[in-house]
């Protein structure tokens, strides 16, 4: 399970919510915030966490922003 960070990004902007806002408002450091948001650490429960409650304020669907690893595609090439 991944977020898609580009539309995470764009929402966030659409919202003119900047990363050191969304960690203090949801509770998470904005180290964390912006490395998560800059694809240079894999987001964790905490920020999934934050990130849903955001989604819930908004009125977002949470999903919209998560890709999920195919592992049907994995499992199907293996057998081949």
């Amino acid at each position: 399970m991944n977020l898609n960070i580009q539309k995470a990004k764009e929402t966030l902007n659409k919202y003119n919510i900047s990363g050191t806002d969304f960690a203090a408002r949801f509770g998470i450091h904005r180290s964390y915030v912006y490395n998560a948001m800059n694809g240079n650490v894999t987001p964790g429960r905490k920020f999934f966490a934050a990130w849903a409650k955001f989604c819930r304020l908004f009125g977002l669907n949470f999903l919209d922003y998560i890709e999920f690893d195919d592992e049907d595609s994995d499992e199907e090439n293996s057998a081949n």
